[in-house]
């Protein structure tokens, strides 16, 4: 069996093996509105996008200019993220795979968990600080619900979470004081927690002449 309707004078069918169909009238043919449809946002509608910026995301700029590209390999899913723009930018992006994501750096090899996500039924959602023209390469694994998600904070940077004894530690940067806060999701718990930050010392200025003395740490003779 199949459904069948019409949407804007556009006929979308659905098979019983989930495949879907479009049909989109031309300028030839009278009394539809062909020149009002927005073909993307129909398509959208019934094909969930691979990757989509949610709208309104907190903490998020828009996300035009995002380019990507997604390999499976083996059991993950991995994609290329890469920011177009001259302008370093927050963004949130919902990936539609499932799993624990991780940042691998391709220069120097090392593989970082990203803490920042989301688990949103079929789609994993993320959130990333982008900076000018860089690319990120970002794995999916299989989900464990092993890793911590922070689902929303307020802090310039995430660099740990760590589970305790009575709950889980949250280590990051911020660039002013104030108060920060953090929410994070970790094996069906919710977890709140605040910390206000004091902010640093005045820089110190070292203008002058200076006097100083070198001192050998350790033998450089050949």
């Amino acid at each position: 069996e199949h459904e069948d309707h019409f949407s804007s004078s556009v006929l979308v069918r659905r098979s019983a093996a989930g495949g879907t169909a479009l049909f989109v009238p031309g300028e030839q043919n009278s009394g539809t509105n062909a020149s009002a449809i927005d073909l993307p946002a129909v398509i959208s509608s019934v094909v969930p996008r691979d990757v989509s910026a949610p709208w309104g995301a907190k903490g998020s700029s828009a996300a035009p200019g995002i380019y990507h590209t997604h390999q499976r390999v083996d059991d993950a899913d991995v994609y290329f993220l890469y920011n177009a723009i001259p302008e370093a930018r927050s963004v949130t992006l919902d990936l539609r795979a499932v799993g624990e994501p991780q940042v691998w750096d391709a220069s120097t090899g090392r593989v970082t968990p990203l803490y920042r996500f989301e688990r949103l039924g079929e789609t994993t959602r993320v959130r990333l600080r982008m900076e000018p023209h860089q690319g990120v390469l970002l794995s999916l694994s299989p989900s464990t619900e092993a890793t911590p998600a922070v689902v929303e904070d307020d802090l310039a940077g995430i660099t740990s979470v760590e589970e305790v004894a009575d709950g889980l530690v949250v280590r990051g940067t911020t660039e002013s004081s104030g108060r920060r806060e953090v929410r994070v999701r970790h094996l069906g718990r919710e977890y709140t927690a605040g910390a206000r930050i004091v902010a640093p010392p005045e820089p110190m200025p070292l203008g002058g002449e200076w006097d100083f003395s070198l001192e050998p740490t350790m033998d450089n003779r050949w």
